[in-house]
């Protein structure tokens, strides 16, 4: 159906039209407007192309207002089912998220607390270690004490050996599995702003709103002074009924 009324539309602008219409705008361009008698001819001329304009746009209206019509009754009647199929897929991708949300708390909860013990059995160990150390350094004093020179050295090494041994002792991290995937779904997380006070924020960061700047100049004429900003005045041209 959209072929048949986009062929028929085609057809409906005749070829003299087509014709009548590039003749416009080569007379516009050769338009020169320099004498009040050139004015009048290009006011006349101007107000001809709106009438050709005018009579082509209500011929293309008549092509396209009953498609409008007839594009708006179907996107009415699918409207409802695509809002609530959007609706449900929205509450359902909330829960899956909410879900792997909570499976990475757990899973990093579940990480938190074995880097603890691994943390706590390696401290565990460095002070196991250390009180070695510091037996084999009450045994050296007493070897010597007692004279017992060779035997106070081999005491001090066994003592030297426990230190270095509890500057080594790593930490044995257990990573924890992360939770499972599941398939047709990925997960990315996307960094977004949030505005919390409009006025700290750095100028490189904001836009100026032109459409309000000119609102403001069209309602005060460009009498108000706006930091920044210069209002000027520009030429423009309708035609009336005259």
């Amino acid at each position: 159906m959209a072929e048949t009324a986009l062929v028929k539309a085609v057809h409906s602008i005749s070829e003299e039209e087509t014709q009548a219409v590039g003749i416009m705008i080569q007379q516009a361009k050769s338009i020169v407007v320099s004498t009040q008698e050139q004015n009048l001819v290009a006011v006349a001329f101007h107000k001809a192309i709106g009438v050709e304009k005018k009579r082509i746009d209500t011929q293309r209206k008549s092509h396209t207002e009953p498609l409008d019509r007839e594009k708006k009754q179907i996107m009415d009647s699918y409207r409802p089912f695509m809002e609530t199929l959007e609706q449900a897929e929205k509450i359902v991708k909330t829960a899956i998220i909410g879900y792997a949300k909570e499976q990475q708390r757990l899973a990093r909860d579940a990480q938190a607390k074995l880097d603890r013990i691994a943390e706590k059995a390696a401290q565990d160990e460095r002070d196991r270690k250390a009180l070695q150390e510091r037996q084999w350094r009450e045994k050296e004093e007493k070897l010597l004490a007692e004279g017992r020179v060779e035997e106070a050295a081999k005491a001090a090494a066994k003592a030297d050996q426990r230190a270095e041994e509890a500057e080594s002792v790593q930490v044995q991290n257990v990573l924890v599995a992360p939770p499972p995937k599941a398939a047709g779904v990925c997960f990315k997380k996307t960094c977004k702003a949030r505005i919390i006070n409009e006025m700290l924020i750095p100028r490189e960061h904001c836009s100026p709103d032109q459409r309000k700047l000119d609102k403001f100049a069209g309602d005060t004429n460009g009498t108000i002074v706006v930091p920044g900003v210069v209002f000027y005045f520009e030429d423009s041209m309708s035609r009336t009924r005259g």
